[in-house]
This record gives C-alpha cells, sequence and structure tokens, in this order.
C-alpha cells in the first residue's frame, strides 16, 4: 500500500535511519487517513492535498 500510494519504491531516502523513519511517517499518515474515515487512501490523500488545513483537522489542531 504504501508504495502505490506513497511511491516508496522511488525513494531516493536511503542512508542510516532515514528508510526507516520515512516508512514509519507513511504509515502514520495512512492510519490517520483510516481512523478519519477515509477506506480508500487515494481518496483520504486527494482531500488532504485539497487545503492545506484538512490534514491538521484530523490531527485536531487549528492554524
Amino acid at each position: 500500500m504504501r508504495d502505490v500510494s506513497y511511491g516508496e519504491d522511488a525513494s531516493t531516502i536511503r542512508t542510516g535511519t532515514g528508510p526507516a523513519v520515512m516508512a514509519a511517517l507513511r504509515s502514520f499518515a495512512i492510519g490517520a487517513l483510516h481512523l478519519a474515515g477515509f477506506p480508500n487512501i487515494a481518496a483520504g490523500q486527494r482531500w488532504s492535498h485539497s487545503d492545506y488545513a484538512n490534514p491538521l483537522s484530523i490531527l485536531d489542531l487549528k492554524m
């Protein structure tokens, strides 16, 4: 799922703990979208990209 939605195989981060950190962040994003009620990650990504405040609302943060 992470590779299809986030292009994980094409990532240029390859040294140190970078790959593990990025995998954790991608997993966090997928989990947050699932908890917000998006069964389809692509739909959740489109929603989150439509307005910068949308992802913050999932985390209950205000701008």
